[in-house]
C-alpha cells in the first residue's frame, strides 16, 4: 500500500524583487503623488523636483539602462516625448515670455516625471511598488485633510475646504481619486480593501468637490458588485449588498449631520446642497459654464493652430476642463494628442483583458471624467505617475493570482493568449 501523500502542485519559482529598486520606486511616487515636499518649497532656492531628478538620474544612467531602453522603445513614449519636445521648439524659435517659458517648463517637467515613474516601474514587482505607493499616498493625504478640517491649521486655498498638500481642494480629490483606483483590487474584495476605500472617500468628501464626490460612488460600485473570483476570496452577494446599503444610509446620515448639526463654511454647506438638489445655478458652477463658455468660443476661433503656447495662463481663463485649456494653447492638435494617449490607455485594457486590467480600465475612464471637470490632468505630477505607470504596464503585467482562469496562455480567447499580448510593444 503506498503511504505517501499525492504531491501538490507548487508554484513557480519568482525571483526575489530588488529592495532598493522597490524602495527608491515608492519614494520617487510617493513624494509626487502625494506632493509632500510642498511644505519647504519655498524654502529651497530651486523646485525640489529638479533636486530629486537630478539625485535619480545617475542611478537610472548606470544602474537601470535596461529599463531605459525597455521603456523608450515603447511606441507611447514617442508620443510623450513630443508633447515636451514640439513645446520647446515652437519657444526656442518664437519666445513668448513668461508664460509660455512656464507652459514649456510645465510640459518638460510632466513628461519627465511619466519618464521617470515608467522606468522605476519596469521591472521588480512593478504592481506591488505601485499599489504600496497609492495606498501610501492615499491614506496620508486623506488623514491631513481630515485634520485640517477639524485641527487649528489650513493648507488649502480655498476656505472651508480640506486640500492638504494639494492646496487645491478638487486637485486633491482628483489626486485621491487616482490613488485609490492604483491601490484596490477591483477583481476581489478585502478588509483592506473596504478600509482603504473608506479612507479615501471620507479624505475626498472634505474636498467638497462635486465631481469628485460623485466618481466616489461609481468606485464603491465597481468594487463591491464588480468582483469575481473563488468564495473565499470574495464578499457573498448578501454581503456586498449590505454593504452597499449600509454605506448609504451612513451617507444620508453623515450629509443630515453636516446640513445640521456642524457649522460649515458657506461655500461648502452650498456645495453639499447643490450636490443634493443636482442644482448648478450656484454662482460656482455658473462661473465654470461661463468660463468654459469663453474657451470654448476663443478655442473654435483659432482652431487650427490655437493661441500659442502659454496663452490660456496669459489670459487668465479658468475653464476647468482640460481639453479646452489645451485647445486654447495648442489648437486641436493638443487636443488629440490627449486623447490618443487617453485611448492609448483604454486599448491597454482590451489588450489584456477588460477583467484583468480592471484598474487600467476604471482609470481611463476617469482621466477622460477629470479632463472634462479640471484643467490639472495635464500638470499635476500625480497623475503623470500614474500615466507613467500606465507606459510601463505596471498594472497588468503580473498574472492575477486570484483569478479563477489564470493560466498564462488561453488558446481559446478570442483576442489571442496573454503570451501573444505580452509580445507586444
Amino acid at each position: 500500500m503506498n503511504t505517501h501523500s499525492p504531491t501538490l502542485p507548487q508554484a513557480p519559482a519568482v525571483a526575489r524583487p530588488g529592495r532598493f529598486h522597490m524602495f527608491l520606486g515608492m519614494v520617487w511616487l510617493s513624494v509626487w503623488m502625494g506632493n509632500f515636499l510642498r511644505p519647504v518649497f519655498e524654502l529651497l532656492p530651486v523646485s525640489p523636483y529638479y533636486i530629486m531628478t537630478a539625485l535619480y538620474v545617475p542611478y537610472f544612467l548606470f544602474l537601470r539602462l535596461g529599463d531605459v531602453f525597455r521603456v523608450v522603445l515603447r511606441p507611447m513614449f514617442a508620443i510623450w516625448f513630443l508633447t515636451a519636445a514640439i513645446p520647446l521648439l515652437v519657444y526656442v524659435g518664437y519666445g513668448g515670455g513668461e508664460h509660455a517659458y512656464f507652459e514649456v517648463r510645465t510640459r518638460i517637467t510632466y513628461f519627465s516625471a511619466v519618464a521617470g515613474s515608467a522606468v522605476l516601474l519596469a521591472s521588480h514587482a512593478p504592481k506591488r511598488t505601485l499599489q504600496l505607493s497609492a495606498a501610501f499616498v492615499l491614506v496620508v493625504s486623506a488623514l491631513v485633510n481630515l485634520g485640517e478640517m477639524v485641527l487649528p491649521f489650513q493648507l488649502s486655498e480655498a476656505p472651508g475646504r480640506a486640500a492638504g498638500f494639494h492646496q487645491n481642494p478638487n486637485a486633491s480629490a482628483g489626486v485621491l481619486i487616482a490613488a485609490l483606483l492604483v491601490a484596490l483590487d477591483f477583481r476581489r474584495q478585502s478588509f483592506r480593501g473596504l478600509v482603504l476605500a473608506t479612507i479615501g472617500t471620507l479624505g475626498v468628501l472634505v474636498t467638497f468637490s462635486r465631481h469628485g464626490s460623485a466618481f466616489v460612488g461609481l468606485i464603491w460600485l465597481s468594487y463591491l458588485l464588480g468582483a469575481r473570483g473563488h468564495a473565499r476570496e470574495a464578499l457573498s452577494i448578501p454581503t456586498r449588498f449590505f454593504t452597499l446599503l449600509s454605506g448609504v444610509f451612513v451617507a444620508i446620515i453623515g450629509i443630515w449631520a453636516l446640513l445640521n448639526v456642524f457649522d460649515l463654511h458657506s461655500e461648502a454647506l452650498l456645495r453639499v446642497q447643490s450636490l443634493i438638489g443636482l442644482d448648478i445655478a450656484d454662482s460656482a458652477a455658473q462661473g465654470r459654464l461661463e468660463n468654459a463658455n469663453v474657451g470654448l468660443q476663443l478655442f473654435l476661433e483659432n482652431m487650427w493652430t490655437g493661441l500659442g503656447i502659454g496663452s490660456h495662463d496669459y489670459l487668465e481663463i479658468e475653464t476647468h476642463n482640460t481639453f479646452l485649456k489645451l485647445g486654447i494653447d495648442y489648437g486641436v492638435s493638443g487636443m488629440l494628442v490627449l486623447l490618443l494617449i487617453l485611448a492609448a490607455t483604454s486599448l491597454s485594457a482590451l489588450r489584456y483583458g477588460i477583467w484583468r486590467s480592471s484598474s487600467v480600465t476604471l482609470l481611463s475612464v476617469f482621466f477622460v471624467y477629470e479632463a472634462l471637470f479640471s484643467q490639472t490632468l495635464e500638470h499635476n505630477l500625480a497623475f503623470a505617475c500614474v500615466f507613467g505607470a500606465l507606459l510601463s504596464r505596471a498594472l497588468v503585467a503580473e498574472e492575477d493570482p486570484y483569478d479563477e482562469a489564470a493560466p498564462a496562455s488561453r488558446p481559446n480567447d478570442a483576442f489571442g493568449t496573454t503570451d501573444d499580448w505580452n509580445r507586444l510593444p
